[in-house]
């Protein structure tokens, strides 16, 4: 087995105790155990230590969502159909990872002190590109004039929101929820008249 191919091994072994059990409970026992592991100790040798297991943690969901997100939004032309599928895109990722982005709710709200200063460039980047998308559309006319940060914040809230309710609520009913985010988002930001 590759160094990479066992790193993403243990990674993917890490998630699901973090969403299951949480942080304070997952230890390297359960990891190595979920694994299919011979000893904790091949953890150590392929991450420095917790900290730096939990960024790769992070920097893989992180992954994982933006090449599955950018596309469908890159595929669109205009600001309405990008935003669109943004949300759409977004909501999706969060409805077929739950683990994974729980394991990441997890790492953020027990480790502030170990938190990854990537963690911090990455959420900059997601509210960049939606930001892009608001001024697009009001380069284009499609929407109104706003503070674009602004509504840029409140969508990423918005879709953070997403997964409690994909934990909490029995049936989520993923595209009803889309319909509405959509409908909402577009009300909110569209300009008057013709567009």
């Amino acid at each position: 087995m590759t160094r990479a191919t066992r790193r993403a091994q243990i990674v993917a072994a890490t998630i699901e105790p973090l969403a299951e059990v949480g942080y304070a409970a997952t230890s390297y026992a359960k990891i190595a155990e979920r694994a299919e592991l011979s000893s904790t100790r091949l953890i150590s040798y392929h991450f420095t230590d917790k900290a730096d297991l939990l960024a790769e943690v992070v920097r893989t969901i992180f992954e994982a969502g933006a090449s599955y997100v950018a596309p469908r939004v890159q595929a669109q032309q205009s600001a309405s159909e990008r935003l669109a599928a943004c949300l759409r895109a977004n909501v999706e990722f969060v409805v077929a990872h739950t683990s994974g982005i729980a394991a990441v709710h997890e790492i953020v709200a027990n480790s502030p002190g170990t938190r990854p200063d990537a963690h911090g460039q990455r959420d900059e980047l997601i509210l960049q590109g939606i930001e892009a998308i608001l001024r697009q559309g009001q380069a284009d006319g499609e929407f109104r004039d706003f503070d674009t940060r602004t509504v840029a914040w409140a969508i990423r809230n918005v879709l953070d929101g997403v997964h409690q309710r994909c934990i909490i609520e029995p049936g989520f009913d993923a595209e009803s929820c889309i319909g509405e985010l959509t409908e909402l988002f577009s009300r909110a930001i569209k300009a008057e008249g013709p567009t």
